[in-house]
């Protein structure tokens, strides 16, 4: 596992001439692999892990963002338009092009690396859990979050040969991982939200101008609008090179604080469309029938005779982040009185970066009682307000019970 994580490591090396690390990249940042839990009462003994978790690095999902800037800057180079950062940024983006041909969306080579780390550390916290039984593996039916699934389950049946790993009869998906896209509420909730207009708002007020114009010798031909849009569209793309393995001179395009304001923009859109806020319940609520399923996992697992060890499912940010505020996190359903105050207090690298995934961990006490701990990213959470990290099952699941069926589902705290 040392010599993965090393170059892992030496990946995020080379990349770091795209930016040394700085959390502008949002969502689109490489999870943290050096994080190690805290270890439970030795009085424990490990029953079972639920994960639910997002897909590893990736390519950007499609190649439309990229061929709008090159369109856009091959008519301005026509024209003789194109300033020299306009020049480069359009070699960028030929880069970009030429390295992800094919495998737009799809995990790339430190998204598999990723994966394997994250399987060997999964073995060596729960050793106990490895030497008989079964896992239960699933994900959606979007490439990247199946490549994930094989990459962890197949390194994690080297390790633990002894392991049967039920990955479905092919093609077995799981359609609930995908509730963003079939729950009706949330959907509408997606298409004419009041998070629109904050989120425009704040685009208009923050997103500078100053990078689409620099791509071009005079005028850049557009309007305010569509520089913001620009911009924007930069940003998805250069905070997307890391995880490709590109590297570029990020700062030649975007500025230090237009990059943190581009990713505050991100940031918001993620608050605003995928946790519980004051303005709507909806996206954590979605989530109920995913948190049911978790509790039922749970369940089975805790019951007498059980063989099965883990429930490991696959999926995306848009999965995991409601599912995070339907449980109330500590953390996640931060409320705000300006969309401003976000700024620096919350932020979706600490929930969603590339990789990102949440154990339900069960244990047994001596007295036969089950219990529960939480690990995100891997830290060690507490899994409910004024709770310790270790807390009685049931006592968790009537919580998020209530959470998910109660009048207050999704309420934030």
């Amino acid at each position: 596992m040392k010599t993965l994580l090393r170059n892992i490591a030496t990946c995020l090396l080379l990349c770091g001439a795209v930016a040394a690390q700085a959390q502008w990249e949002g969502s689109m940042t490489p999870i943290n692999l050096d994080r190690t839990p805290e270890a439970v009462p030795d009085s424990l003994t490990g029953v079972g892990v639920v994960r639910v978790a997002r897909h590893g690095a990736r390519f950007l999902t499609s190649d439309k963002t990229v061929e709008e800037l090159r369109g856009l800057l091959t008519e301005a180079q026509g024209a003789g338009r194109l300033s020299a950062d306009g020049a480069s940024f359009l070699r960028l983006l030929n880069d970009v092009a030429s390295t992800t041909a094919g495998r737009w969306g799809q995990l790339t080579p430190l998204g598999y690396q990723e994966e394997s780390a994250l399987a060997e550390q999964f073995a060596h916290e729960h050793p106990e859990l490895l030497t008989s039984g079964r896992i239960v593996a699933r994900s959606t039916a979007v490439l990247r979050a199946h490549q994930s699934m094989q990459a962890f389950v197949s390194r994690l049946a080297a390790l633990a040969p002894s392991l049967a790993i039920d990955e479905g009869t092919e093609p077995q998906y799981d359609p609930l991982l995908r509730f963003f896209d079939t729950d009706a509420q949330f959907l509408a909730f997606l298409k004419d939200g009041t998070w629109s207009g904050i989120y425009e708002e704040f685009v208009k007020k923050e997103i500078p101008t100053g990078p689409a114009k620099r791509l071009f010798t005079k005028t850049s031909g557009l309007s305010k609008e569509q520089e913001r849009a620009t911009t924007m569209k930069m940003y998805a793309v250069l905070s997307s090179l890391q995880a490709a393995g590109i590297t570029a001179d990020v700062s030649q395009y975007l500025k230090s604080g237009e990059l943190s304001r581009c990713h505050d923009a991100a940031n918001l859109r993620h608050w605003l469309q995928r946790t519980s806020t004051r303005y709507s319940a909806v996206p954590a609520t979605a989530a109920a029938p995913l948190l049911e399923r978790v509790i039922d996992d749970a369940d089975n697992m805790g019951a007498e005779g059980s063989d099965t060890r883990s429930y490991l499912y696959f999926a995306h940010a848009e999965t995991l982040l409601p599912l995070l505020s339907l449980m109330q996190i500590p953390g996640i359903n931060r409320q705000f009185a300006e969309p401003k105050d976000l700024i620096d207090e919350w932020d979706d690298t600490n929930f969603i970066p590339l990789g990102a995934y949440l154990d339900v961990e069960l244990y047994r006490g001596p007295s036969g009682h089950v219990y529960a701990s939480l690990v995100l990213n891997g830290e060690r959470i507490y899994p409910a307000p004024g709770a310790g990290k270790v807390m009685s099952w049931p006592q968790l699941k009537g919580a998020w019970q209530s959470a998910a069926s109660g009048p207050a589902a999704g309420k934030p705290f």
